[in-house]
C-alpha cells in the first residue's frame, strides 16, 4: 500500500511542496571510489525517503482539512435548503454516515501524526568519535552503513504511516458519498 502511494504522490506533486532534494554526491565519487559511491547512493535513498515522508504528511493535512469543510458545509446546505422542512429520513441517515466517517478520517489522521520518530543517523556524538584516524573512504562507507540502516529501521513505519493515510483516503471518499446522499435526499421522489 506505502508504495503504490508513494508512487501516486510522486506524480502527482502538490503544488506548494518542496522539490525532492537534488541529488548530493561527494567530489570523490568522480574518482571512483566505491565507499564514496556507496555512500552516495545511501545518503539520496535516506533524502528520498524523508521527502515520501514529507509528502505523505501534507497529503494527510490536505485529506483532512478537505473532510472537516466538506460536513459542516453539507449540513448547512441541508438545513437552508430545507427551509423549516425536516430532513428526510434518508438525508439523516447519510449524514450521521458521513459524521461517522469524518470520526474515523480525524482518527486515521492523528495516527498518521502521532507516527513521527524516524531514525536520521549519523548520532553527532558517535561521528565524532568515528571521525578520529579513518581515511575518507572509510568514513564514506561508515556513513554509508549508517544511512542504509536509517533507512531499513524507517521503511516498516513509513509502510504504517502510508497505510494509515491510505484509511484516511477511504474515510474522506466514504464521507463525501454520504454527504452527496444526504444533499441529493431531499429530491428523491417519495
Amino acid at each position: 500500500m506505502a508504495s503504490w502511494l508513494r508512487q501516486r504522490l510522486r506524480k502527482h506533486q502538490l503544488i506548494g511542496l518542496p522539490e525532492q532534494p537534488a541529488s548530493r554526491t561527494p567530489e570523490s565519487v568522480e574518482t571512483g571510489s566505491i565507499d564514496s559511491l556507496y555512500f552516495a547512493v545511501a545518503m539520496n535513498m535516506l533524502d528520498a525517503q524523508f521527502h515520501d515522508i514529507e509528502v505523505i504528511d501534507a497529503r494527510s493535512s490536505t485529506l483532512f482539512t478537505i473532510g472537516s469543510t466538506i460536513l459542516p458545509v453539507t449540513a448547512g446546505l441541508l438545513t437552508r435548503s430545507n427551509g423549516g422542512q425536516g430532513v428526510s429520513t434518508l438525508a439523516t441517515i447519510a449524514l450521521f454516515l458521513g459524521f461517522i466517517l469524518y470520526l474515523l478520517l480525524a482518527m486515521f489522521f492523528v495516527w498518521s501524526y502521532r507516527i513521527s520518530k524516524w531514525d536520521s543517523r549519523p548520532d553527532l556524538t558517535q561521528w565524532r568519535e568515528v571521525t578520529v584516524n579513518r581515511t575518507t573512504d572509510e568514513l564514506h562507507r561508515w556513513l554509508g552503513d549508517a544511512y542504509a540502516e536509517a533507512y531499513s529501521n524507517n521503511e516498516p513505519i513509513l509502510e504504517r504511516k502510508a497505510g494509515k493515510v491510505g484509511a484516511a483516503v477511504w474515510c474522506l471518499a466514504g464521507e463525501a458519498a454520504c454527504l452527496t446522499v444526504a444533499v441529493i435526499a431531499p429530491f428523491w421522489p417519495t
